[in-house]
């Protein structure tokens, strides 16, 4: 206790713990100003997806709607694209009001496209409307054309009273028809009184038989039971192969049968989601890696189940032929979406590449090449899971950022250049026959990720300043990649590592 000290020490370590404080408090400052940075940018992004696309369907799509609303619509998003554009994370109180300013260009972007879906409803009624109304009048048309014509109704009375001397034939025919069933159902009425007497004596001697009947069918019913609760176990275990990790460890809370039975802890499962998202030879890698004093795992039910939470933890990369030589770095999205970044070297270090540039002089457009520094990057993602649908990656423009606690930089991707693109190296299919899926948002996509499905990206970054890749390296921070999981867009932010004592 700080009372049986002196009173310098006393004090001292109250300025430590006060000082420790600051300290964590500091660097939870900085994580959320990281993270708010990140919201920023994605705010920016998003904003000028939708004024293009706003932009490009303001006249064909939408002719109901009027021009001032749209353009309203568009001068936010614009002011929103350049505030994104202008945040400058290490100016701190700018930063903040600057964030502030963006929410409320956000929550009148939301109330403009709120107001236009309720005039999108209107329009849906109205045109209800006339459809039933259109219906309506047709329907009165039909029934005026059929109430016409005199002609018809004097037929009509003729038939009438044809059918009147008719009728009175068959009630005649009836009453005779009526005595003679009397005495028959007298008949019948002696006849079945003389029936129940002799099947009241055979009923007492039949009472036996039936009781046991029932006792029959009762245990024929327990044994049909009893066999259906050994094949339980095979069903389950059919089961249990189609399941992805999250839902098997859901099963085994359900009860204390399913958890004590060896169905969804079962070695092979565990071992066949293993393979499907990490791969054969990692799997192997990590079974060989393991330390053999650690003898926890054969007392364990099932030693692959913890291999798969273990390097499930630790975001194992599956293995991939297409990536890079150098590797920058790897992240998770709450475990949704998985990104690792490699970066691909050349064989003299440097980055200096021949770009193709183009220039309008006097209205004529020219063409010409110059040396600049590019970087090639091959990012790998995968959807570790999200099992309820579909990943999306739509189109995007990526940038490296390469900014610091003074200065706010970026490294944008190499443009006009068709040999440096951005495309899809590679997408691994579990189901080769599989079709493209819907999105939900608008926008094009580069491609879509089932469950442990993989795909590889090749980018080329113009890496400003930076004449070798360990420049490159010791400046570049992070990469942000946008990925649709269920309609919404979120980032993947990937930070990078310093590698360069590595090497």
């Amino acid at each position: 206790p700080l009372g049986s000290l002196p009173k310098d020490i006393s004090s001292a370590v109250a300025y430590e713990r006060k000082k420790q404080r600051a300290k964590d408090a500091r660097v939870k400052l900085n994580e959320a100003i990281e993270e708010l940075a990140v919201a920023i940018d994605l705010a920016g992004s998003q904003s000028k997806e939708r004024y293009d696309h706003l932009t490009n369907t303001i006249s064909a799509e939408k002719p109901h709607a009027s021009t001032d609303s749209y353009n309203a619509m568009a001068t936010m998003m614009e002011e929103t694209m350049k505030e994104a554009s202008e945040a400058k994370k290490w100016d701190r109180p700018s930063f903040v009001g600057l964030s502030a300013t963006i929410i409320k260009s956000l929550n009148s972007q939301c109330e403009a496209l709120m107001t236009e879906l309720f005039q999108l409803k209107k329009v849906h009624e109205e045109m209800k409307i006339e459809k039933s109304s259109t219906s309506g009048v047709g329907g009165s048309v039909r029934l005026e054309s059929r109430t016409a014509s005199p002609a018809a109704h004097s037929q009509s009375n003729a038939s009438q009273t044809r059918q009147v001397i008719s009728q009175a034939d068959l009630n005649q025919n009836q009453e005779e028809s009526q005595n003679s069933a009397t005495h028959a159902n007298k008949r019948q009425k002696t006849e079945h009184t003389q029936a129940t007497k002799k099947s009241s004596n055979n009923m007492s001697a039949n009472s036996h038989l039936i009781v046991s009947d029932k006792m029959m069918a009762e245990e024929k019913k327990r044994e049909i039971v009893k066999n259906v609760m050994m094949e339980t176990a095979f069903f389950l275990k059919h089961v249990a192969s189609f399941l992805d990790a999250q839902s098997l460890c859901q099963c085994l809370s359900v009860c204390k049968n399913w958890a004590t039975q060896n169905i969804f802890q079962n070695n092979e499962t565990w071992l066949d989601l293993c393979v499907k998202r990490f791969g054969a030879s990692s799997v192997r890698k990590w079974e060989v890696d393991e330390d053999e004093e650690d003898e926890a795992n054969k007392i364990k039910t099932s030693p692959n189940m913890d291999l798969y939470c273990r390097m499930a933890e630790q975001n194992v990369k599956p293995y991939c032929s297409l990536e890079g030589s150098i590797p920058l770095g790897g992240s998770t999205l709450d475990g949704l979406v998985s990104g690792w970044v490699t970066m691909v070297e050349r064989s003299n270090g440097e980055t200096s590449r021949s770009v193709m540039f183009s220039e309008v002089h006097n209205g004529e457009s020219k063409t010409y090449y110059g040396p600049i520094p590019v970087v090639e990057l091959r990012i790998l993602l995968q959807n570790t899971g999200f099992s309820n649908g579909v990943v999306f990656l739509p189109d995007q423009h990526f940038s490296v950022d390469a900014s610091t606690r003074r200065k706010g930089e970026k490294m944008l991707e190499v443009s006009g250049d068709d040999r440096f693109q951005r495309r899809v190296l590679h997408v691994e299919r579990r189901n080769k026959n599989d079709h493209s899926p819907q999105r939900k948002a608008f926008g094009r996509e580069m491609c879509f990720l089932r469950l442990f499905e993989t795909a590889v990206l090749s980018v080329h970054i113009h890496a400003r300043g930076c004449n070798t890749t360990s420049k490159f390296c010791n400046r570049a921070k992070k990469i942000q990649i946008l990925v649709s999981i269920d309609g919404t867009t979120r980032p993947l932010v990937v930070p990078f590592h310093n590698i360069i004592g590595h090497r």
